[in-house]
Formats: structure tokens, C-alpha cells, sequence
């Protein structure tokens, strides 16, 4: 790979990345699998409550697999959606006139996915982490 194609996914990436920060659509995504976690847990305590005793094996694995389910959606709707607003606007076309090649852009957009899923992820392990020390749920080696 030569330094332009770099160059473009880098640009690519961090523009994709940056147009996330400072949207509304990653936060509200966020807020979303957070409450539904909430709303998950405590049911668990609930039930912990009502029968004095709830046996699972893993109590965080199911709203883990949850929010996760719930961002790789939204994640993949985003990717779709930014390429075709691209194509729609003219703007695919004028990038590949220049200096953009097709694998260097759909690397791009694929780098920049994988950014924002990373992103995500870390803030959704200190969350778990910090939900688990407040409501008393230990982890064990099988999650982390």
C-alpha cells in the first residue's frame, strides 16, 4: 500500500470519526442500550427481591450481548446511510475523479466503522464496570 491510500483512510477514518463525536445519533444510541441494561438489571434484582435468590451464571452476559447487538445494528445502518448520502449528493463521484481509489475508500469506511465500534466498546466496559460495583455483580474470568 502506497503513502496516498494511507493517507485517504486516514482521512476517511477521521473524518468519519469526528463527524460521530460531535453528532447526536452515537450518544442517543448509547443512552438507549444503557437504559435498556438498567431496565435488565433490575429486573434481575427485582426477582432477586421477590424470590431471595436468582441463580444465572452470568447476569451482565445477556444485556452485554444486548448492547452489542444494538451498536453493530446501528453501526451497519450508519455505514449504509453515509454512502449513500455520498452517492446521492455527488460526492462519491467527485472522490473518485481525484486521488481516491474504490478498495481505499471502502477500506476507509470499514477502518472507520471498526474506530467507532472500538470506541464504543471501551465505554460500554466501563460501564459494565462500574453498573456491576454499584448493583454487587461480580465478574467472573469468563467475561473479561
Amino acid at each position: 500500500m502506497n503513502k496516498s491510500k494511507i493517507m485517504t483512510i486516514y482521512f476517511l477514518v477521521r473524518r468519519g470519526v469526528v463527524s460521530s463525536i460531535y453528532g447526536m445519533g452515537i450518544y442517543v444510541v448509547a443512552f438507549l442500550s444503557c437504559s435498556i441494561v438498567v431496565l435488565l438489571i433490575n429486573g434481575y434484582q427485582e426477582a432477586i427481591r421477590e424470590n431471595g435468590l436468582l441463580i444465572v451464571n452470568n447476569p451482565l452476559e445477556f444485556p452485554m450481548r444486548i448492547v452489542i447487538f444494538i451498536n453493530t445494528f446501528y453501526l451497519a445502518v450508519i455505514a449504509a446511510m453515509s454512502i449513500s448520502k455520498e452517492r446521492e449528493s455527488g460526492m462519491l463521484e467527485v472522490l473518485f475523479y481525484g486521488p481516491v481509489c474504490t478498495s481505499s475508500y471502502i477500506l476507509g469506511k470499514y477502518t472507520e466503522q471498526i474506530a467507532k465500534y472500538c470506541i464504543l466498546l471501551v465505554f460500554y466496559g466501563l460501564f459494565f464496570m462500574v453498573l456491576g460495583k454499584l448493583k454487587n455483580f461480580v465478574y467472573t474470568k469468563e467475561i473479561f
